[in-house]
């Protein structure tokens, strides 16, 4: 058991009491923002997001880069009105890519 010099047990403040509460906005936002890219199939743009959102738009442009991190298939492409609307895209998985020769190794195993 560790030492405590000239502090009384009850004195002792634990570390969950000495921080303050943890914050979950911007973790909410971040999968608001990723619930709301899958949902639509035209995409949305930074002024879209941002009032869905209730957040300025300088906001919303770290949210997406902060996505476009975690989700490299996030896209984005100009409508009819050259206004820049990003959307996710579905995840396709590559196939596996096999030789001739990994068939024969299989089939021998």
């Amino acid at each position: 058991m560790p030492v405590r010099y000239g502090k009384p047990r009850s004195a002792l403040v634990t570390r969950t009491e000495r921080l303050p509460p943890m914050r979950y906005k911007p973790s909410q936002r971040l999968f608001r923002l990723a619930l709301m890219l899958a949902a639509t199939r035209t995409g949305l743009t930074l002024d879209e997001m941002a009032q869905d959102l209730g957040v300025d738009r300088r906001t919303v442009e770290r949210l997406r880069d902060t996505l476009t991190e975690l989700f490299p298939q996030l896209d984005s492409g100009d409508d009819d009105a050259r206004v820049r609307r990003w959307r996710a895209s579905t995840y396709k998985r590559p196939k596996p890519t096999r030789s001739p020769g990994s068939r024969c190794l299989i089939r021998r195993s």
